[in-house]
């Protein structure tokens, strides 16, 4: 056979490999939208009224965009919640009617693309076969079919942040304008919906600066463009928050009851364990629950700061629960056994040397860090679950590797 028929066979062999693999990619994401609809659509229909405060809220928000271009509910402005979900929301009514069901559709949908982009993840840091497997975990994710039935921002957010990391490892491979343009976008955009993703962006810049491609000039230039855009997104809602309230309101108002209302024990849903111990006797006064959402944010934030001074050592207790919260789901057997899997994942990729897992693992860190020095409840993690698929994908892909060659073979 000559040479020219060797690669003939070969490059017919890719191209037939890339063609089932793209057959099963679809498969994969036909039977992880028929499963979100077939888990969630009745729960969505029964709860077409919102059963919950933090869904309603949303809608609430969206509602007012939609009737009088005001960010908020009730008839005046709010910061409780940022503004890039409300925005969403308000785009999705503006064009079908205020509805809850279309919405819902539009964010099963994108749970679906979640499950495309752990495949994409899984090619990206190992290959076609990681990548199947990776979109395998992710479509029967729990608790990703659950997010995908609920008005919340943990499917867009996952979006955004998955987005953002496939962005920047291009950007770290290749350098380039667009693509550091778009991660800058990416990262600005994820911001505008969820406070807590804002410390990955200097994360992902100090990452960008140790491990890009060329000059430590152009390295520079991308860090500044990514935080001029971050730092853009970010001081336009400071800006916002300033002019229609006269106060510095950097994230929301959120902190206040955050800290010294809704996650007060007596006030939280039960948890496997006490929620936040010690916060249970921060009972709110009268004059408290009556003040504006601004002046209540600032009075609960400095008895939460006062609270933390005369008690130290019961701050860290309570801020290593919070990180509890935020990972304990992972204590269930199915759920333990995937993050194992990721950790093994990305053992194998920092033992090659690969920069890209380094990057995942900076933002599972950050995340943590995020949940122990703020607040945090289990669907915080909902950002890292493409991420943690696509590296159970890896694990289990080396370790079909290992054990293919003992397996009994057709027709032997």
């Amino acid at each position: 056979m000559s040479a020219i028929d060797q690669v003939s066979i070969r490059a017919r062999l890719q191209n037939r490999s890339r063609f089932m693999g793209v057959s099963l990619l679809v498969i994969i994401l036909v039977f992880a939208f028929v499963i979100r609809i077939l888990f969630m659509w009745p729960i969505v229909i029964d709860d077409r009224n919102f059963g919950g405060s933090d869904d309603l809220d949303y809608h609430k928000f969206a509602i007012s965009l939609v009737e009088h271009g005001l960010l908020g509910k009730d008839g005046q402005p709010s910061a409780y919640r940022m503004p890039l979900f409300p925005l969403f929301l308000a785009a999705i009514y503006r064009v079908a009617g205020p509805d809850r069901i279309i919405a819902q559709a539009v964010i099963m949908m994108l749970s679906v693309v979640n499950v495309a982009l752990a495949y994409v993840i899984g090619r990206q840091l190992g290959n076609q076969r990681a990548g199947l497997i990776a979109a395998i975990i992710a479509a029967l994710d729990v608790d990703q079919i659950n997010f995908a039935g609920q008005l919340m921002t943990e499917t867009l957010c996952t979006l955004l942040v998955t987005l953002s990391m496939v962005a920047l490892v291009v950007l770290r491979r290749r350098g380039g304008w667009r693509w550091t343009l778009g991660v800058g976008i990416l990262l600005s955009l994820t911001i505008l919906v969820r406070v807590n993703i804002l410390l990955i962006v200097p994360v992902a810049c100090a990452w960008i600066f140790r491990y890009g491609v060329g000059s430590i000039r152009n390295r520079v230039a991308s860090i500044i463009i990514i935080a001029t855009l971050c730092g853009g997104a970010w001081g336009g809602w400071v800006v916002r928050n300033y002019i229609t309230f006269g106060a510095f309101i950097p994230l929301t108002t959120q902190g206040g009851s955050g800290y010294y209302g809704i996650y007060n024990d007596e006030a939280a849903a039960p948890q496997p364990i006490e929620h936040f111990g010690e916060w249970r006797n921060l009972a709110l006064s009268e004059e408290i629950q009556q003040a504006s959402e601004v002046e209540k944010d600032r009075i609960q934030r400095q008895l939460a700061i006062a609270w933390i001074q005369a008690h130290p050592f019961k701050a860290v207790q309570v801020a290593l629960v919070q990180v509890y919260h935020f990972w304990h789901e992972y204590l269930n057997p199915l759920y333990l056994s995937t993050l194992l899997l990721a950790i093994g994942g990305l053992g194998l990729l920092i033992r090659r040397g690969n920069p890209d897992g380094l990057l995942w693992l900076l933002v599972f860190g950050t995340l943590t860090l995020v949940a122990f020095f703020t607040l945090a409840v289990p669907r915080f993690h909902a950002p890292l679950l493409p991420g943690i698929a696509a590296l159970a994908g890896i694990a289990l892909g080396q370790i079909w590797v290992r054990i293919a060659p003992y397996l009994p073979r057709a027709g032997s």
